[in-house]
């Protein structure tokens, strides 16, 4: 399993900063399929757990929202988020006599997806488009990325007290300040890199967001784990050898990007 997930995370590690390097419509596509990809795993969640939401309006809206998000048309943004609501309302009361005894759960869980995913998503595509995105985007995923695998490795090395027992059972407390350390010093190479090419990013700056992101990251995978945990399910998918679904690999990005997004826009630019 060890072998296996390292593997797998450096072929994650070289497709993300493939995207990340070309950047454009690669980069923004890429993130759609990946949003894509986790909003169905999500989805799929409650349907294995007895429930009937409907994908095909998440995806679609998950779809425009992201390219307008590239874009960088707020207001266009703004009205597929309306038309995406709109749409999951439409179609679950078209189909209300096939769900009738689980459509107003359908329509919160599509609703929750919406955001939960393709909201937090976007932020992916807003620290890319910033100026400086490169820098910026790299800064704000790859320690978080990093802190992932050294936390799994940590844990699995010294990891003896339970971080979450009921929630997450495999993590340690060991294993989360591992995760931490190996975030902050991702951050600080990161950080001497950019400073490098774009001195008006500090390498204090970029320490600062991988501490924090490194900090709070970890919150995004627990709190994915409480709908797992509803069904019993261990991963949200299988796509990914040792590792599971999409959003297994990217619940801490959907933490991380707007905690970044935001220190970033208040702090360093």
């Amino acid at each position: 399993m060890l072998v296996r997930r390292a593997i797998s995370a450096l072929v994650i590690l070289l497709i993300g900063l493939s995207l990340v390097l070309i950047g454009g419509w690669v980069y923004a596509i890429g993130i759609t399929v990946i949003l894509g990809c986790a909003a169905w795993e999500f989805i799929n969640l409650f349907k294995k757990g007895g429930y009937d939401p409907n994908p095909y309006p998440l995806l679609s809206g998950t779809a425009a929202i992201t390219i307008s998000t590239f874009l960088d048309k707020q207001t266009v943004t703004s009205l597929f988020y309306v038309i995406s609501i709109f749409l999951i309302l439409i179609s679950t009361a078209l189909n209300y006599r096939k769900k009738e005894k689980t459509a107003a759960f359908d329509v919160v869980f599509e609703i929750a997806a919406l955001f939960f995913i393709t909201f937090l998503g976007t932020y992916l595509i807003k620290i890319r488009i910033l100026p400086n995105g490169l820098f910026w985007i790299m800064i704000s995923i790859l320690p978080v990325g990093i802190g992932d695998v050294g936390a799994y490795f940590t844990g699995n090395l010294f990891g003896k007290h339970k971080l979450a027992p009921k929630l997450s059972p495999n993590k340690t407390i060991e294993g989360y300040f591992g995760g931490v350390f190996a975030a902050i010093l991702t951050s600080y190479v990161v950080g001497l890199i950019a400073n490098h090419y774009i001195p008006t990013i500090t390498i204090l700056s970029a320490v600062l967001i991988g501490c924090v992101t490194g900090l709070l990251g970890p919150v995004g995978d627990l709190s994915k784990s409480i709908f797992k945990r509803q069904f019993n399910l261990k991963n949200t998918g299988d796509i990914i050898p040792g590792h599971g679904g999409v959003l297994d690999r990217i619940d801490s990005w959907l933490w991380a990007a707007p905690i970044a997004y935001y220190l970033i826009i208040f702090f360093f630019l």
